[in-house]
């Protein structure tokens, strides 16, 4: 039965997390037609600075879904609710905060951070107020879709997130060509959309809690703090190379080139589609095992689950960094943008993959309370990666930052292997990179490469090579599970494609 209910939550986040990357890849060229490129470029920095700033979330997201986990294993579950209840005014107090903040420094930031060639400063200084707002009234969500997460309710958070994201997206087509073709127009209507959204995940998130006794208790703090805090610095950390190539791309390079570079972040990005849904469940489930002292259940699912992510991972960003330009060019039908971002999709893809492998050992580490290793990671990473990133951007500009993306992901697995197993799975390191990192990569890298010299010296029929290209990313998977034990006993026992 549980085995039953992991297989369904992976698959309903997966199938939600398509539906949402599907959408928001397809509404990009009408933003790009209707309103510039200038304009999604800073409709990209909005998508980066939301990121950024959930860092002032101190890491209490996490620690309410690892509390809300653990207290269901331990039959603790009316604990939960007073957590959340108390935890509800702090969120409210950053939320005013940062639209406060975004009201305030909206001048400064539309005369000297933007270097834009089309879009008025008041048009960049009322957008960034109202893309505060938006952030703002969103804000809160992070702590509902915990609770949600915490109590492996992934298909309730994945069906509100669909429907939610599906009416932004649409309805924002609809508004800038039928209403408004204005950034203003499109801003307010995600306010709207925001609000929304928050209210739905504050609904679900207490009837998931129940009836419990709602009162604020800042003893309930004293259990979670430590944990908080560090996967707060966690956060704040980790921007230094998930965040900040767009930042310093944004000063140095201009809103426009922002805009190609984002072309690039999102196609990469759809590796998280698959990546995100997982640790979702992994991280929780391991919470669990390692709450019930169940070591046996905790490796096996650690060990076969990061084999089988590898391989689908892996075939998808050597695919996609194979046909990128194709992928690009019938998707924005602009031949000029598609060779400008083709190269940034390579190495961001081939980055993120890496960075999604190493979710598991990141799942693992929470799941034991421990976030110093994450934070030292992080910490040299950030030292490495920011001269690193003005020296690439200023020498190959575009290239450059993906390039830097790429190189902070293999020094994080390298780091990351050694220090995670040293720790919570002595001996089990040198086995978990070759045999459920590396092996994979190897074997999909071949077949890949081996296809595409076969598909592109056959055809040149752009249409065929995209059909080619997707054939590929089923397929080889599916051969290499078929073919080889350790992986076709992977995917048995994580139950996934069954």
């Amino acid at each position: 039965m549980k085995s039953i209910v992991l297989r369904s939550n992976i698959l309903i986040g997966i199938i939600g997390s398509v539906w949402i990357a599907i959408i928001q890849i397809a509404v990009i060229p009408v933003y790009i037609s209707v309103l510039g490129i200038e304009a999604y470029g800073l409709i990209a920095l909005h998508v980066t600075l939301q990121g950024v700033l959930q860092t002032l979330d101190l890491g209490l997201s996490p620690a309410v879904n690892r509390a809300v986990a653990r207290n269901i294993a331990t039959g603790k579950s009316a604990k939960s609710g007073v957590l959340v209840y108390s935890l509800q005014y702090i969120y409210g107090a950053i939320a005013i905060l940062i639209g406060v903040v975004f009201w305030f420094v909206a001048h400064n930031y539309a005369e000297q951070w933007i270097n834009a060639e089309v879009l008025s400063k008041e048009t960049i200084r009322n957008s960034f107020v109202i893309m505060g707002f938006v952030i703002a009234v969103r804000w809160p969500i992070a702590l509902f879709q915990s609770v949600l997460i915490g109590a492996q309710k992934l298909a309730i958070a994945s069906y509100a997130n669909v429907l939610m994201t599906t009416l932004s997206a649409l309805g924002a087509i609809v508004v800038i060509n039928f209403i408004s073709s204005t950034l203003t127009a499109f801003f307010i209507y995600h306010l709207l959309i925001g609000c929304l959204h928050m209210l739905t995940m504050y609904w679900l998130a207490w009837r998931v809690l129940g009836k419990v006794e709602m009162k604020y208790n800042s003893n309930v703090f004293k259990d979670i703090w430590k944990f908080s805090l560090g996967a707060g610095v966690i956060a704040m950390s980790s921007l230094a190379f998930t965040q900040l190539d767009k930042l310093v791309l944004s000063k140095m390079l201009g809103i426009k080139d922002l805009g190609i570079y984002m072309l690039g972040a999102v196609i990469s990005g759809s590796l998280y589609v698959l990546i995100r849904p997982i640790f979702n469940v992994i991280y929780p489930k391991l919470t669990g095992y390692l709450e019930s002292n169940s070591s046996t259940e905790l490796l096996v699912l650690y060990k076969n689950g990061t084999q089988l992510l590898s391989v689908i991972l892996f075939t998808v960003a050597f695919t996609v960094t194979v046909y990128s330009e194709q992928i690009l060019l019938t998707w924005t039908g602009d031949q000029h943008l598609s060779t400008l971002a083709a190269p940034v999709v390579g190495f961001l893809i081939l980055g993120s993959a890496l960075h999604g492998v190493m979710h598991f050992p990141f799942a693992l580490q929470l799941a034991h309370g421990n976030t110093k290793i994450a934070v030292f990671i992080n910490t040299l990473l950030i030292v490495i990666v920011i001269p690193l990133l003005i020296t690439l951007i200023s020498i190959l500009g575009l290239v450059g930052a993906a390039l830097a993306w790429f190189f902070s992901q293999v020094i994080y697995m390298l780091l990351g292997t050694w220090m995670t197993h040293r720790i919570m799975l002595p001996g089990e390191g040198i086995s978990w990179i070759i045999k459920d990192v590396l092996l994979p990569l190897m074997l999909t890298g071949v077949l890949v490469y081996v296809s595409s010299v076969i598909i592109l010296s056959n055809t040149n029929n752009i249409y065929t090579q995209i059909i080619f290209a997707v054939s590929t990313i089923g397929i080889v998977p599916i051969f290499l599970i078929g073919v080889i034990p350790s992986l076709r006993n992977s995917a048995k026992m994580i139950q996934i494609w069954t």
